[in-house]
């Protein structure tokens, strides 16, 4: 604010005089008058940046966030001690104005219905005073994490150091990749088939500032660490209370005991040893009356005691003797040794191939076996995209993927991975895309649009895949082919377009802007319909002179990038824009790009300008208008207004009409044409300058 608001002063300073009491009597006057000024000076900054405060969104390092504030009496009795909601929107501020009411919507609700929960519990006879019972759960929760106080604070003070020190030693379980910060805990190697899907570690995003990623660190691996212990003791599915060492579920404890018992079969028939068809009639008999629950405790520990002893050796489960777990887990063997009969059976009748029949069995052989497949081979989606990219920029003329295109492909499959805990692309499948995309669509903040593309990316990367390695990547095929994205309505294009008076507003501030990408780049897409990614990586070398007209080339020259072939082309400069100055800008600027230095800054410019034009035209009066691809929508109806010719109106827009003829001509004999279709577009009327 110093050079824009304070012609680049320092401080602000007023002489008081030389007497000090009368100094002090003035001090508090003139300090008020200084903030005054201070403060509208942030506020027009605000203003003039689209950066106006918008309640219940948050701005952190250019990342937003929806928050609501818990009210107070909720907080520890429905909210675990919370005091506000907060979620993620992204960087783009006009998706998170899209998003936010929804995200509001659903937290109110969510406040209501534990406001009614409290009210109930307050009215409930045996509770005499609900505020008592807050200061007891108060209580007792500070009584809890007192214990572990100092070894936290302590902890805390050497995270907070090493935020402050950028050679600090790498910090256990924050991982760094792209800039983000994310928590992780590797998963114990016996739980990962059974309970995690192959995942071999969970991960959870901490955002881009490191300081915060830091001071949320502790809460989330604690997190993290409680998910790995509920289903190392207490899952669905786990045997005991808690305390096994590798605990395994129903399934898998009883297919383990059956392929034992079926390789013990086949040793007794390497050395001829058979029982009588009659005592097989027994034993068959037996085993479904244990598994149908017809014997006590006492018989059935007879029948498989000694394999429920094994395996709780191994560490498989700490079931108590005669306790439902233990009855369910003998049952099960029980059932297994049914199925090894009639496997036997089987075999003596040259049958080879059985199978057993019953889910649990089935279920459970292929944990077990797809535990103890070799470890599969690792191709993660940054692996195949960063192949694509080299491949791309192979050749004497390679037509390279554009940056911004890369970053979306890149954000989507991390959005992928963080979902199914796994960054290995060969081991994506059809489910786990569906059951995405199923949570995408139900959380209803993101539009159908939106969740379809996403999709989309997720199978093109897996092509590429294929691609790269034809034969061995996917073999049979993109596993991602039959997921069906979802359908969407696709809005009228004059919702999305500008209006005359709109764009006319819009220019008009452009002219009271200094910084080049607001006063320039908005006059260039009225008056040509360019992509803002087109104008954002203009040169000075970009523009030249035919005959006494000037045109302007874009083209992939210096390593740019452009959407598709038939985009690159030759603009005539229209008058109104000489008239304007445009020209005159460009002659200023030395040689080089015309709105930035860095080639990094470029990739700015879409977001900023998008943000601008919400400053002048809010969300809330045109939710459908597109601030940056709108200018394509105005000039293709100006062209159609004023007549120009339909080839002469595609070759400027760089739009691809079908057929040879786009491969033929396009010299500079055609220039003068196009100079003079341009000219029919009658100019804005926005006034003098």
């Amino acid at each position: 604010m110093r050079y824009l608001h304070f012609a680049g002063a320092v401080e602000l300073r007023r002489a008081l005089g030389s007497n000090r009491d009368e100094a002090i009597k003035r001090l508090p006057a003139v300090l008020d008058e200084f903030r005054g000024k201070i403060r509208l000076a942030r506020q027009s900054e605000a203003s003039k940046n689209g950066l106006e405060k918008i309640p219940y969104l948050l701005n952190r390092e250019g990342r937003f966030f929806a928050r609501v504030k818990i009210p107070r009496s909720l907080r520890f009795d429905q909210f675990g001690g919370v005091t506000e909601l907060r979620q993620a929107l992204g960087s783009d501020r006009d998706e998170a104005i899209k998003r936010l009411p929804a995200v509001l919507e659903e937290w109110r609700q969510k406040i209501k219905f534990a406001q009614q929960r409290d009210a109930d519990h307050a009215t409930r006879p045996d509770i005499c005073n609900p505020k008592t019972l807050d200061q007891i759960i108060a209580r007792d929760y500070l009584a809890q994490i007192k214990a572990s106080e100092e070894f936290r604070s302590q902890a805390v003070l050497e995270w907070v150091d090493a935020a402050s020190n950028e050679t600090a030693e790498k910090i256990p379980n924050l991982f760094q990749q792209k800039g983000r910060f994310y928590a992780r805990i590797k998963i114990p190697l016996y739980l990962r088939e059974d309970h995690f899907a192959g995942a071999h570690e969970l991960r959870r995003p901490l955002g881009g500032d490191r300081k915060r990623a830091l001071r949320l660190l502790p809460s989330v691996l604690q997190e993290l660490r409680d998910k790995i212990d509920f289903v190392r003791h207490g899952e669905e599915g786990a045997l005991g209370p808690g305390g096994a060492r590798h605990p395994k579920s129903l399934a898998s404890i009883v297919a383990a005991d059956y392929l034992v018992q079926i390789k013990a079969d086949l040793e007794l028939r390497g050395g001829a040893v058979f029982q009588s068809d009659s005592a097989v009639a027994l034993h068959k008999d037996l085993w479904m009356r244990g598994y149908m629950g017809f014997l006590n405790d006492e018989e059935l520990r007879r029948l498989v005691g000694n394999r429920i002893e094994i395996a709780r050796r191994q560490g498989w489960h700490v079931c108590e003797y005669g306790s439902l777990e233990w009855r369910n887990l003998a049952r099960g063997l029980c059932i297994s040794s049914y199925e090894v009969l009639a496997r036997q059976d089987e075999r003596s009748r040259n049958i080879l191939d059985g199978k057993p029949d019953h889910p649990l069995l089935q279920k459970g052989i292929a944990r077990v076996l797809r535990t103890k497949r070799a470890p599969a081979r690792i191709l993660t989606f940054d692996h195949i995209i960063d192949a694509e990219i080299k491949y791309r920029s192979m050749g004497r003329d390679p037509r390279r993927l554009a940056a911004y295109t890369v970053e979306k492909f890149r954000r989507h499959a991390q959005e992928f991975a963080i979902f199914r805990n796994s960054d290995n692309a060969l081991t994506v499948t059809a489910k786990e895309a569906i059951l995405w995309r199923h949570q995408l669509l139900s959380t209803r903040s993101l539009a159908n649009s939106t969740v379809k593309q996403k999709i989309q990316n997720i199978k093109t990367i897996l092509n590429w895949a294929r691609y790269h390695e034809p034969g061995i990547v996917f073999p049979h095929g993109n596993p991602l082919a039959g997921v069906r994205p979802p359908q969407s309505i696709r809005q009228p294009s004059h919702l999305r377009t500008y209006t005359l008076a709109e764009a006319t507003t819009i220019l008009r501030a452009a002219r009271l802007e200094k910084e080049p990408i607001f006063r320039w780049i908005p006059f260039l897409c009225a008056y040509s319909g360019m992509r803002i990614g087109e104008a954002a990586f203009l040169k000075k070398e970009d523009f030249f002179q035919h005959l006494d007209r000037w045109y302007w080339e874009v083209s992939t020259n210096g390593g740019r990038s452009l959407k598709t072939a038939s985009s690159q082309r030759r603009i005539p400069v229209h008058q109104a824009l000489i008239a304007e100055g445009f020209m005159d800008f460009v002659f200023s600027v030395k040689k080089g790009p015309l709105f930035y230095r860095k080639y990094s800054k470029a990739h700015r410019i879409r977001p900023s300008l998008a943000t601008w034009v919400r400053s002048l035209i809010p969300y809330l009066h045109r939710p459908n208008l597109r601030p940056n691809h709108g200018w394509r929508h105005l000039f293709e109806d100006l062209c159609r207004r004023d007549q120009m010719n339909e080839d002469a109106r595609a070759y400027i827009l760089g739009r691809s009409v079908g057929g040879s003829r786009e491969l033929y001509g396009r010299s500079d004999i055609m220039l003068p044409g196009l100079a003079a279709a341009m000219d029919q577009v009658r100019p804005f009327e926005i006034g003098e300058q």
